[in-house]
């Protein structure tokens, strides 16, 4: 079973899928998504994206059937990638 990671950027986002953590790290920079990240029960939260308006961040075999979220070490991956940019 291959796995994707999803991301939706706040209420109004649709979700977009990827190949890698580096993929989301491009997807991200361009909305100011920017660390330090902070994670929450369903995906992570950072300035401009709190409450309920938080980034949905999870590994899926499709959008639809989420296996498990981003854990700390892609957290860790997902900023460095951001602060090498």
């Amino acid at each position: 079973m291959s796995c994707k990671i999803y991301i939706r950027c706040g209420d109004q986002d649709d979700y977009h899928e990827f190949d890698s953590i580096q993929e989301v790290a491009e997807h991200l920079e361009p909305l100011e998504a920017l660390p330090p990240y902070t994670y929450c029960q369903y995906g992570l939260t950072c300035d401009g994206y709190t409450g309920n308006n938080y980034i949905s961040a999870y590994w899926g075999s499709d959008v639809e059937t989420p296996i498990r979220g981003l854990d700390p070490n892609d957290i860790r991956a997902l900023t460095r990638c951001m602060r090498s940019r």
